[in-house]
């Protein structure tokens, strides 16, 4: 037993505090009253000092005989079938334990989680934790475990795990338990695994030349005897298939491949075989960059969209691949193939999150360049905004004020035919989601402007007449007007679409739209007339197509010369979505389409390779250019046409008119065409990758890069990694000799690594190298026998034991510990019980006889029984005290009379109270009779006399 201090300076205020007391009550008038001032003294003492020591935090320190064991329990893959002996070990090893000891169980994989929280509960049954399993961190695991364990107990840790540690280091860990008192106990698995085939490694150069023939080594493993297939792939396609026979141990093969495009190449070896266990291991990559003339991918929307820019590319020597939206690399590593990326008319939804992620990343941070060029489906007509492609931009697809569109007149045509009443390919209805489309598209337009519906089937009328939205409750009844439609008839596109530009050629808007939604076939009509009488009154027209039954070839026409846009779903819970988006469109004014000479406002090298006049323009696309963008050209209203700048590692470009010919058909008279968009291309790609060379290897979770080549005195190396999540980290390059950089970073993650190391100078522009690593399969899928060797090394650093039976686990072979118990609360209480006495001998004025002779009387009363013996409150005591006083013979208050009632017997105050008071003369001094007068009544009445004659004086 011993008492500890947790704030013990707390301690020094005890000699300023009880010498300032000491001082003080000398100067009191309590120093001289004998035996009732040296109790208020120390009773004020005792008070303060008990206060002090509470400030000081006192800890009571005891011997504890209680164990506190957690279980440390591998479920990773190494382990797995060794799952139900932990679970029959752990609740074995609870049985065993004493009443008052706790157990508590992490499970381990990659991760750590508590499976049982430290108890006395019983319950364990099985593991209900879901770790992740491809690789064992027995570090973290004990971590967690001595972060749970309590500190008033003897603290014991119990391995259970086959040893096989492939993240973190549990020796390292096991010395910080062991400063800490915590004994770790082990128990090794054994490690039984079937008979197993894998890639055990595959190895290629880092770098080649575009043509140069790429030698790689694949090396298989095997635990015995065993036939296979291993096939060689490069970017997904299969070069060589090669049936093999294996020995036990390893067996190396080699092969030799020409790659003809530059960029990273995946190289790819899987090998299947009958005599395997694991699917994890058999397949290894590896990442080839492969150096020669910049490659260009040109992505198209609509067949045909990037033939233009394509054939420009390929007369002035780049080596261009034109692919549709659908074929966009999904990944960073294919993407990583290309130098430049060319964009024409491509809307957001098409490319899709995910594929917009991966372009950012390739610009951003392995400075890809970029060229956007517009048309009816980019910038804003292609939902730009607040998504990872707009980020990438030096322009912002923002929709201009209301007050410059002026009114819109939107007429929606919807199919009612009896085709409508069945469920497209979600199952929804079709008519009804159309039905709720349309009400939710007249929520997007404002009360001034006008709408107006047409049902069809083989005839048509408008269902909402058109007209100005106007009230809310105006809104609501023609909402209510299209909930009555009910689908039966057949299909007249051609008569819906002439009643509705009827209603549209009257109206009083300087824009107007019509949208078309059909899921059928119709029946020939003079669209060409339609459409040209649509164009002359200014009339656009967009059109869906529901499901592949509709005449997609029709409204895709239709839409084309209606200066609109095309859609296709045969999902009819996209209805609303696409009808909805093309409302809020028609009511932008996105598009200027008027004749447009560009006028030059920046430099760029793209006016130099393209001469110093550009020809007129049809239209474009309207953006707002970003603060550090560099506009070159811009309309006469202020718009940018051309506009560039640098995101992150890479460059992009933005060209808001289009490249077919709806607005660039002087561009086909223009000799200088080619020259320009190899210009626009040109600008946005970086320079040779060949300033330094970049190596990196994996092992253990820790990925490290080697950089050779030569820096500037002022120049600054950072390596910036993507990750297979696309998660970016940027890391300094320290110089460990002349030329030679190194760095490492954590790569956990499985998949390809790409790196961009940049060299940055105040006096040049910036250099740049690309690498990639791959991180291959958890070696928990590799190393095929477990290591109980490491297991006993991390018990011997804590002085711990091989377990073989599960009651070992709760042994008494552990230090004792030591229990704290605070002790500040039983001192506040202490001093809240003194401070009532010390407030009572101070101001009522008891005296030491008074006390003595109320606790024999209290104590009296208790042992003949005439009380029940109860606790009582500070009045109930003092109440008492007065009572017993007041019954008293008074006492001479004079010191002088005080000093001779000592030699006086108690029979003489008897008599003196008796005595009638003596008169005396005006002028003299009170005598003795008044004191004892004075010494009359209760300690109260007596205490304010006596404070007013002290007044008096």
């Amino acid at each position: 037993m011993g008492i500890s201090f947790g704030q013990p300076l707390a301690l020094l205020l005890l000699l300023p505090v009880l010498g300032g007391t000491l001082f003080l009550w000398r100067r009191s008038p309590w120093a001289g009253e004998g035996q009732r001032g040296r109790l208020i003294l120390a009773l004020r003492l005792l008070l303060l000092s008990l206060l002090v020591l509470t400030l000081a935090s006192p800890v009571a320190r005891h011997t504890v005989d209680r164990q506190a064991v957690v279980f440390v329990a591998d479920l990773s893959a190494s382990a797995e079938r060794q799952r139900a002996r932990m679970e029959e070990f752990v609740r074995q090893a609870m049985e065993a334990r004493g009443p008052d000891d706790r157990v508590g169980v992490v499970a381990i994989g990659r991760d750590s989680l508590v499976e049982w929280p430290v108890t006395r509960d019983d319950g364990f049954r099985e593991f209900q934790s879901e770790v992740r399993a491809d690789n064992t961190n027995l570090a973290d695991g004990l971590r967690m475990a001595a972060a749970l364990l309590p500190a008033d107990a003897r603290r014991r840790i119990v391995v259970v795990s086959d040893g096989q540690e492939n993240l973190g280091s549990a020796v390292e860990q096991a010395r910080f338990l062991q400063a800490q008192g915590i004994q770790v106990d082990v128990v090794p698995l054994e490690v039984s695994s079937g008979p197993e085939v894998l890639v055990a490694s595959i190895a290629a150069p880092a770098s080649a030349r575009t043509g140069e023939r790429v030698p790689f080594d694949v090396t298989i493993g095997s635990t015995g005897r065993a036939e296979g297939i291993l096939q060689v792939s490069v970017d997904g396609v299969v070069i060589a298939v090669k049936r093999i026979i294996l020995e036990a141990g390893e067996t190396r093969f080699a092969f030799d491949v020409e790659i003809d495009r530059p960029g990273f190449h995946t190289l790819r070896a899987t090998v299947e075989s009958s005599s395997d266990t694991r699917f994890q291991n058999n397949r290894a990559d590896v990442l080839v960059n492969v150096h020669g003339p910049p490659t260009v991918l040109i992505v198209e929307d609509r067949e045909g969209a990037g033939r233009n820019i394509s054939d420009a590319l390929i007369a002035t020597s780049f080596q261009v691949e034109l692919r549709p939206t659908s074929l966009f690399p999904e990944s960073l590593e294919e993407l990583g193939k290309y130098t430049g990326i060319v964009l024409v008319d491509v809307p957001a939804d098409s490319l899709g999150q995910g594929r917009m992620e991966v372009l950012r990343a390739a610009v951003r941070d392995l400075g890809k360049g970029l060229l956007v060029v517009g048309g009816t489906q980019s910038f804003t007509m292609g939902e730009y905004q607040d998504t990872p492609l707009e980020e990438v931009l030096p322009v912002t697809s923002k929709v201009r004020e209301r007050e410059e569109k002026g009114k819109v007149a939107l007429g929606l045509v919807i199919d009612k035919s009896g085709s409508m009443s069945g469920p497209g390919s979600d199952g929804a209805p079709k008519v009804e989601m159309a039905k709720e489309a349309a009400r939710l598209s007249l929520e997007e337009l404002e009360t001034y402007d006008l709408a107006g519906v047409v049902a069809f089937d083989a005839s048509s009328w408008w269902l909402v007449p058109m007209g100005e939205i106007g009230s809310e409750a105006h809104l609501r009844e023609l909402q209510e007007s299209i909930g009555v439609l009910v689908s039966d008839g057949g299909t007249n596109i051609y008569a819906a679409l002439s009643t509705a530009y009827q209603g549209l050629a009257s109206a009083l808007a300087p824009r107007k739209h019509v949208i078309l939604l059909t899921d059928g076939n119709s029946g020939p009509g003079d669209y060409t007339g339609l459409l040209s009488a649509m164009k002359q009154d200014e009339i656009t027209l967009s059109t869906i197509a529901v499901g592949t039954d509709a005449d997609v070839s029709l409204l895709r026409r239709l839409s084309e010369e209606g200066g609109g846009r095309f859609y296709l779903t045969d999902r009819a819970w996209d209805i609303p979505q696409i009808l909805i988006k093309e409302t809020r469109l028609a009511t932008r004014k996105a598009i200027v389409e008027e004749l447009t000479i560009p006028l030059v406002v920046g430099s760029s090298p793209v006016l130099r390779a393209a001469g110093d006049k550009f020809p007129t323009l049809g239209g474009y696309v309207t953006t707002v250019p970003r603060n550090a963008a560099h506009v070159v050209l811009v309309s006469p209203r202020g718009d940018p046409i051309l506009a560039q700048w640098q995101h992150g590692l890479g460059r992009s470009m933005a060209w808001t008119s289009d490249s077919e010919g709806r607005w660039t058909s002087s561009f086909e008279d223009w000799k200088e065409a080619p020259v320009f968009w190899s210009a626009l291309v040109n600008w946005t790609m970086p320079p040779e990758e060949t300033a330094f060379q970049v190596r990196g290897e994996v092992e253990a979770g820790v990925a490290a890069l080697v950089v050779e080549g030569e820096v500037q005195d002022d120049g600054r190396l950072t390596a910036r990694i993507v990750g297979p999540q696309l998660d970016v980290t940027s890391i300094p390059l320290e110089a460990t000799a002349p030329g030679r950089f190194e760095a490492e970073f954590p790569a956990n993650e499985q998949g390809p690594y790409l790196v961009q190391v940049v060299e940055e100078a105040s006096q040049s522009e910036r250099r740049s190298s690309s690498a990639g690593l791959v991180v291959p399969y958890s070696p928990e899928y590799r190393d095929l026998e477990g290591e109980p060797h490491l297991l006993e090394r991390v018990a011997a650093v804590t002085s711990g034991r091989v377990l073989s039976s599960p009651p070992e686990a709760f042994g008494q072979d552990l230090p004792p510990a030591r229990g704290d118990v605070p002790m500040a609360w039983w001192l506040l209480l202490a001093a809240s019980l003194l401070l009532p006495l010390d407030i009572a001998f101070r101001r009522l004025n008891i005296s030491i006889v008074e006390a003595k002779a109320w606790v024999e009387r209290f104590k009296g009363r208790a042992l003949k029984g005439r009380v029940t013996p109860r606790p009582e409150d500070a009045s109930t005591v003092l109440e008492s005290m007065r009572q017993y006083r007041a019954g008293r013979p008074a006492l001479v208050l004079d010191r002088e009379s005080q000093r001779d009632s000592r030699t006086v017997p108690a029979s003489r105050f008897s008599e003196r109270q008796a005595e009638p008071e003596k008169p005396r003369a005006p002028n003299e001094a009170p005598g003795l009779e008044h004191k004892e007068e004075e010494a009359s009544g209760s300690a109260t009445e007596r205490w304010l006399r006596a404070k007013r004659r002290a007044s008096n004086r």
